[in-house]
């Protein structure tokens, strides 16, 4: 059964090195932490020794530890697990790790110690766009291992890409971002970059809906007047009507002047003044006042020989209401 156990043992152990450790990467400054199978040791653990490449990194016999070369004071051993414990790493310190009992070979690691990733920047190719172009997300990759990248548009998610990436004129996002990703974590995002092909959507009106608007309320303002003109103004008739209704009351027939206003305060004086005024000879008598007993009525001057008398016209020569009215008729036409 010993046997058996002691040679499986030695077939994992060629097994793991014939197949090559599995690559480990760490970030410069950090702690490293390599933890064989202890359970795979067949027998009692007497002797440990971790060695760096060819180099001795730590040493432990009979509860004895020894510590080698720039691993002294950073680098701590647990016997019973076999864990070891670099801090402070430095890039000297990427290479094999590999840890022996007195029993043979434990376990093998490849370690790679990176730099943290950078923050990138993004530069346009060629330098002035005009339909399509390349954007370049710029970093020192130097000690960083393999690298991907990482675009995002505008306030969109992030995806993966390459250093370069194309962009053309039905790219829509108004700036740009990208960042670098180690096999250790993802670094900080880039400067944002405006979009170099980017067309601002006009947030206003556009010359097609200025125009609209503008032919919209001309038309507005030709209904309105056209309503206040068919409203307010006077027709013909009632242009008549209010003739025929102020002529009697504001005018003396033939002649069409204005009545003297009453007196208020002394209406019998105003009474028998009027009275007492005899007739103009060329105005025929008011039909609403009494003749002067001592005045003949007139009765007209009569036609010169050959000429018709005029039956619209009075002799003192204005016209009466109803021809005016005509005219005003007329003049409304």
């Amino acid at each position: 059964m010993r046997f058996s156990s002691t040679l499986f043992f030695w077939l994992s152990a060629v097994l793991r090195v014939l197949s090559g450790a599995a690559t480990k990467y760490f970030e410069l400054g950090t702690t490293i932490t390599l933890k064989p199978n202890v359970s795979t040791v067949p027998k009692l653990i007497e002797s440990i020794r971790w060695k760096h490449g060819s180099d001795l990194v730590v040493d432990w016999v009979s509860d004895i530890l020894e510590y080698y070369g720039t691993f002294k004071k950073r680098t701590t051993l647990n016997p019973k697990t076999l864990q070891l414990d670099i801090n402070s790493l430095t890039l000297n310190d990427g290479g094999q790790f590999s840890a022996e009992t007195n029993a043979g070979p434990v376990d093998t690691y490849e370690v790679k110690v990176i730099r943290p990733p950078p923050t990138p920047s993004i530069k346009t190719q060629p330098l002035v766009c005009e339909f399509n172009c390349s954007l370049k997300c710029t970093a020192d990759t130097q000690d960083l291992g393999p690298v991907s990248y990482e675009w995002k548009k505008g306030e969109g998610e992030w995806t993966e890409g390459d250093e370069l990436k194309n962009i053309s004129s039905s790219d829509t996002p108004e700036k740009f971002f990208c960042r670098l990703k180690t096999r250790v974590r993802t670094g900080e995002d880039s400067i944002p970059m405006d979009n170099p092909l980017y067309k601002p959507v006009p947030t206003g009106l556009t010359g097609g809906a200025i125009f609209g608007t503008c032919i919209f309320i001309l038309l507005i303002g030709a209904v309105i007047a056209v309503i206040a003109l068919v409203k307010f103004r006077p027709s013909n008739r009632l242009s008549m009507l209010i003739l025929q209704y102020e002529c009697p009351k504001k005018c003396i027939h033939g002649n069409r002047q204005p009545v003297p206003p009453d007196d208020p305060e002394n209406p019998a004086e105003e009474d028998a003044a009027v009275q007492g005024q005899p007739a103009d000879p060329g105005q025929p008598a008011d039909p609403g006042q009494p003749a002067d007993p001592g005045q003949p009525a007139d009765q007209g001057q009569p036609a010169e020989p050959g000429q018709p008398a005029d039956q619209g016209q009075p002799a003192n020569g204005v016209p009466v209401a109803e021809d005016l009215e005509m005219k005003t008729l007329n003049n409304s036409n």
